[in-house]
């Protein structure tokens, strides 16, 4: 019961950062800029989008959970350097 249900609502947070980064990199107005900010926070979603899908295969085995941690890690630190860039760029 408790698998099904962690399956279930990993898959639907990993569609909905998916969606999210769809709109990110769809709507952002300088998306084509080299250095820009919005590549790496639409790069960071994705991460973790796929962190949200690894994340309920580690009941099956141990090897899942080192793939969820590395794709939080770097969706978290892409996220991260995407914000800070935005913040340095735009003076929020």
């Amino acid at each position: 019961m408790f698998e099904n249900i962690l399956v279930i609502s990993s898959w639907i947070t990993a569609a909905l950062l998916v969606a999210l980064s769809w709109f990110i990199y769809k709507y952002s107005k300088n998306f084509v800029v080299e250095e820009n900010y919005w590549k790496y926070i639409y790069a960071g979603t994705f991460f973790f989008a796929a962190s949200e899908i690894t994340r309920p295969l580690y009941l099956f085995g141990d090897i899942f959970f080192n793939f969820y941690l590395a794709f939080s890690i770097w969706g978290a630190i892409l996220l991260f350097y995407g914000f800070y860039k935005l913040y340095n760029e735009e003076k929020i």
